[in-house]
């Protein structure tokens, strides 16, 4: 399970950098650009989120491996959200909404059944 929550934060965190852009926010959305604060707050996020995913993968796999599955996880969500991204941008904007919606739920999940702690 923490590696499908190593994965999602990875995703909604670049995809959270990727639609601070205003170049990217409007090939997906239409929109011509957000306001300075709300770029900011979506950097923010993505950099939350990206620290969550790094997080994860070293309380998975401890500091050495769980470090290489992260820069994997960022890897592979990288390119997902590129191919997503180039083709289908407004899927890309849905997806990046899903997947940080599925890491808050897992993360809940995941704290209810203690996973995180032992």
């Amino acid at each position: 399970m923490l590696l499908a929550l190593v994965f999602l934060c990875a995703y909604a965190g670049l995809a959270a950098f990727a639609f601070a852009m205003p170049r990217h926010l409007s090939q997906a959305t239409g929109a011509a650009a957000l306001p300075g604060r709300w770029r900011f707050a979506l950097r923010g996020a993505g950099a939350l989120l990206l620290a969550g995913s790094l997080a994860a993968a070293v309380i998975r796999d401890g500091g050495g491996l769980g470090s290489l599955l992260w820069i994997a996880a960022l890897g592979a969500a990288g390119l997902a959200l590129v191919l997503v991204l180039a083709y289908w941008p407004r899927l890309a904007y849905v997806s990046s909404w899903a997947s940080a919606g599925a890491t808050a739920a897992l993360t809940v999940v995941m704290l209810a059944t203690r996973e995180f702690i032992g």
